[in-house]
């Protein structure tokens, strides 16, 4: 009888990634993947613990998943993810018909330890090893989605104050740079649309490998010169290690997508300071013109956490202001929660429940009066980047889209004299008082200057041009898309030893 496995993700896109590779293992060893805990054999809780919301979530699925082992003894239940890496042994004795804990650093021995489970050699198995190094690279599978995901960096080096992520996530290590691209091209040749690279500062990536010149902007640069039909996105740059290298990859780029997630946390710098977030109000608001300037179509979203210890009535306006002057498309706001094991939940001034609310309300409108500015800001500036294209196709006039429009227009003539002559003129003509194609004025005698033909003749020419130029950037997107494209010479070959990828010399 098939073997039926569910896998139950709480948290952010890193667990997100880490449960497509604990599918496919899964898949391996003969799962078929449902949704269904009721007619699972195998049930994993791939958790989150950065707020401790997330870890009571947990617990209350754990208590509905006794109860279906109770009918079923024989079924697995299993916690992996960053409270399993930060709870541990206790899991067991606070739940113990669970029968594995598996931290972020072991997912990769999932066949192995539940191959021992089904066995019945041992009733529990806890592995969770400190992260200090980069987890074995297994294969994903992300399902009908069009989004792949791919971890650049593991652990975190800047030990925020609310966070609990390097405690649980180690420091910051960075996977090298060619097994990344290697992901980028098996996710883009299986056709996936976005491929979002993870990390808790995506940024920061490559400052332990510094001897090998790998960083991000040259990351971003690289994976963006693959072939393919995708998007590169990522989550989360940090501000402080934000660098014009970046920017300037950012820009240079049209397959990175235009979209960029800058977490503020707050608008004080004395706040920020608590926070030990690495960089000041003036900073952040520097920064993020900045990147406007370089990148004028690009939208920012943010993070922000409101009620801080400490946080005064002062405090929060600089949050107030940063919002204002900065214009986010978005904004992820929250009212601060302690976390257990963090140094900021043992600070003094903490600020009222009742406080937090209204600033969060306060912070709320202004953001979404804001987000409607910038929302509409962007629809000018597409229709600003169309119509500089359509200037740039009526005064440039080459072979083939002379040839194009000459096709088009001897289809599209009659159609277009019937819109001017029939439809629009005689909208215009209720402002002049006549006829819009009959305007005309005397000047000597019997010589008459018919200004409205001319007119005429001139909408029409607009709107021929017009579709013509719709239809020129519709067959050049599918010719980038489909069309033939030279191979590349390969610059790379397989060892036949141990299949690494070695340089052809």
């Amino acid at each position: 009888m098939e073997k039926k496995a569910t896998i139950i993700t709480y948290g952010c896109q890193m667990n997100v990634n880490e449960s497509a590779k604990m599918k496919k293992m899964l898949q391996s060893i003969g799962y078929k993947i449902v949704d269904d805990i009721k007619i699972s054999d195998l049930v994993l809780l791939n958790t989150c613990t950065v707020r401790e919301g997330a870890a009571v979530k947990v617990y209350g699925k754990l208590g509905e998943l006794k109860k279906l082992k109770e009918k079923r003894n024989n079924m697995i239940i299993g916690v992996t993810g960053c409270l399993a890496q930060e709870v541990r042994e206790e899991f067991i004795k606070r739940t113990p018909f669970v029968d594995l804990v598996i931290g972020n650093q072991n997912i990769a021995k999932l066949p192995d330890i539940i191959e021992k489970i089904q066995k019945g050699t041992v009733d529990h198995i806890v592995m969770v090893e400190d992260e200090d190094e980069l987890p074995k690279r297994v294969d994903a599978d992300f399902g009908d989605d069009i989004v792949a995901s791919v971890s650049i960096t593991y652990g975190c080096n800047n030990y925020c104050t609310f966070c609990i992520v390097p405690y649980v996530r180690g420091m910051e290590r960075s996977v090298p740079m060619r097994e990344i691209l290697d992901d980028v091209k098996q996710y883009a040749d299986k056709g996936y649309k976005e491929i979002l690279f993870l990390g808790q500062n995506v940024n920061s990536y490559g400052s332990d490998r510094i001897e090998m010149g790998e960083d991000f902007a040259g990351l971003l640069t690289k994976a963006a010169n693959i072939e393919g039909d995708f998007w590169l996105k990522y989550i989360s740059p940090h501000p402080k290690d934000f660098t014009d290298s970046v920017i300037k990859a950012i820009a240079e780029n049209p397959k990175v997508a235009r979209m960029l997630h800058l977490p503020l946390q707050s608008g004080s710098t004395k706040i920020l300071g608590a926070m030990n977030r690495g960089y000041t109000k003036e900073e952040f608001i520097e920064l993020a013109l900045k990147i406007k300037k370089e990148i004028p179509d690009i939208g920012i979203t943010t993070d922000i956490i409101v009620g801080f210890p400490g946080e005064t009535d002062e405090d929060f306006q600089d949050t107030l202001d940063v919002v204002e002057q900065v214009g986010f498309e978005n904004a992820f706001m929250f009212m601060y929660s302690k976390r257990s094991g963090t140094p900021a939940a043992v600070l003094e001034e903490q600020v009222p429940e009742q406080v937090k609310k209204e600033r969060l309300q306060q912070l709320m409108r202004l953001q979404n009066a804001r987000a409607k500015e910038e929302s509409k800001k962007g629809r000018i500036l597409v229709m600003k980047n169309f119509f500089n294209e359509f200037k740039k196709f009526i005064s440039r006039g080459n072979v083939m889209d002379m040839a194009v429009g000459i096709i088009i227009g001897g289809a599209f003539t009659s159609i277009v004299t019937s819109l001017v002559n029939d439809i629009i003129n005689p909208i215009l003509g209720v402002f002049g008082g006549m006829n819009f194609d009959q305007l005309s004025v005397k000047l000597f005698g019997e010589a008459t200057l018919y200004y409205g033909k001319f007119l005429t003749a001139v909408v029409n020419f607009l709107i021929m041009a017009l579709i013509v130029f719709c239809i020129v950037k519709a067959m050049n997107a599918a010719g980038e898309r489909f069309g033939h494209k030279e191979e590349k010479a390969p610059d790379t070959k397989e060892c036949p030893y141990c299949k690494s990828k070695i340089a052809i010399a």
